[in-house]
C-alpha cells in the first residue's frame, strides 16, 4: 500500500514476460537473391519482363487468334511464348493481373496458364499482361517422427 504521499513514493516494478529469443536477430531487412534460369521464347516480346525490385516478373499471353472471349465461370489454357527450365529446388509461381481472372500455372516447361473466369464476360487479349510470376526455392522437410 502507498503512503499519503503517493507522488514521491517509488514506481512499483512492471513485470516483463520472457520472450524466447528471435531466429531473425540481426536481421536487416529482405534480402533479394537471383538465380539464374534457362528460357526460350517464341519471339523476344514473350521474354518474361522484370516489373519490380523484388524480382516479380510480368508475362505476356501468346494468343493467336488475337483474343479470348471468357464467359462468367469458363476456364481456359493461355500459352505465355516461351518455354524454361527451372533449376533443381525452385518451383514458379504466378499471379493473376487480369481482374476477375485468377491464373494458376499448368506447365513449366512449356509456360501456360489455366486461366479461371470468376468475374463477368472476359477479353484475354493477344500479348496483353496475363500475370506476373516469382521463382521460389523449395524446402523439403525432413520429417522426424517422435511418437
Amino acid at each position: 500500500m502507498r503512503g499519503d504521499n503517493w507522488e514521491s513514493d517509488p514506481p512499483l516494478p512492471r513485470a516483463r514476460p520472457m520472450m524466447p529469443s528471435s531466429p531473425a536477430k540481426g536481421y536487416s531487412g529482405s534480402c533479394v537473391e537471383k538465380v539464374a534460369i534457362v528460357i526460350k521464347s517464341d519471339e523476344a516480346e514473350f521474354s518474361p519482363s522484370p516489373c519490380d525490385s523484388k524480382g516479380c516478373s510480368e508475362i505476356i499471353a501468346n494468343i493467336p487468334s488475337g483474343k479470348i472471349v471468357m464467359v462468367e465461370g469458363s476456364t481456359t489454357i493461355v500459352d505465355c511464348g516461351f518455354s524454361m527450365e527451372l533449376p533443381t529446388g525452385y518451383r514458379c509461381m504466378i499471379a493473376s493481373c487480369v481482374p476477375g481472372v485468377i491464373v494458376e500455372l499448368v506447365d513449366s516447361k512449356r509456360f501456360k496458364v489455366n486461366a479461371i473466369n470468376l468475374g463477368g464476360e472476359t477479353i484475354l487479349h493477344d500479348r496483353e499482361t496475363i500475370g506476373r510470376i516469382w521463382v521460389e526455392p523449395v524446402y523439403f522437410p525432413e520429417w522426424i517422427n517422435r511418437g
